[in-house]
């Protein structure tokens, strides 16, 4: 009796003392991670431009360079000839410049580029964005749509080491993480920013990372979002790095 009290003794002090050894490398390390990496919002969509959101448009692209934005994130798509370009959906493009387009039938790249985003943005082709990131080096890409990460090898293999790739599947982020390239980057939609555990739009309970691991978890939602409802969220969980806005002013 005295030796099976003395082994739960022995093995209730190693669990305190593990608990204990637990938070010192907890508090140390979380706060050397995210001591490197401050959180910041994402420009979505390249950001709104006069109240416009989803353009994905040169002067959108602009406007969150002006304001500051270091994180861009744009849609990346393919035209219907294999071409590269950024924009949110293709019936959303078809109704913002009159070019007909569906996600089944794109427009060709020459039609793309030719075309006007409400009569007066410009759409971003892969050469305006490699010129316009290769002008502003401490600006980040987060690419979004894009399954297809052997695409970015072809018409952005120079901005590489400053992307952000969104991971929509675990598939997905098991190839960014092999292809030893990309910064893989979770994104959920409408997270109950709590515990470990976080609820995601669907109402399902999933284990996101643990606490005191680096960057890899960006948050969005659905609407206008703007740079106040970034502060709330940042200020709600630690482990949020990543916000994507509409409103960048």
């Amino acid at each position: 009796m005295r030796t099976r009290t003395k082994v739960l003794s022995a093995i209730a002090a190693a669990l305190v003392c593990g608990v204990a050894a637990y938070t010192v490398f907890f508090r140390v390390t979380l706060r050397k991670a995210y001591g490197e990496l401050p959180q910041a919002v994402i420009a979505h969509a390249a950001g709104a431009i006069d109240g416009n959101r989803l353009t994905n448009s040169l002067e959108a692209l602009e406007h969150a360079i002006a304001c500051g934005v270091r994180f861009i994130e744009l849609d990346l798509r393919m035209t219907s000839d294999d071409i590269l370009v950024a924009v949110h959906d293709w019936g959303g493009f078809a109704d913002m410049t009159g070019i007909p387009a569906t996600d089944s039938t794109p427009p060709s790249y020459a039609d793309f580029r030719n075309a006007r985003i409400l009569h007066r943005y410009t759409p971003l082709t892969y050469e305006l964005i490699d010129s316009v990131f290769a002008a502003n080096p401490r600006l980040y890409l987060v690419t979004d749509k894009l399954t297809d990460v052997s695409a970015i090898d072809r018409f952005l293999p120079g901005l590489k080491p400053r992307m952000l790739v969104e991971c929509f599947s675990a598939e997905q982020y098991r190839r960014c993480i092999e292809s030893g390239i990309y910064m893989p980057l979770r994104s959920y939609n409408n997270l109950d920013c709590g515990g470990v555990n976080v609820v995601d739009g669907n109402g399902s309970r999933r284990m996101v990372y643990l606490r005191f691991l680096p960057t890899t978890f960006a948050v969005y939602r659905a609407g206008t979002t703007t740079r106040a409802g970034a502060d709330s969220v940042f200020a709600a969980d630690r482990r949020v790095r990543f916000y994507y806005v509409d409103e960048l002013e």
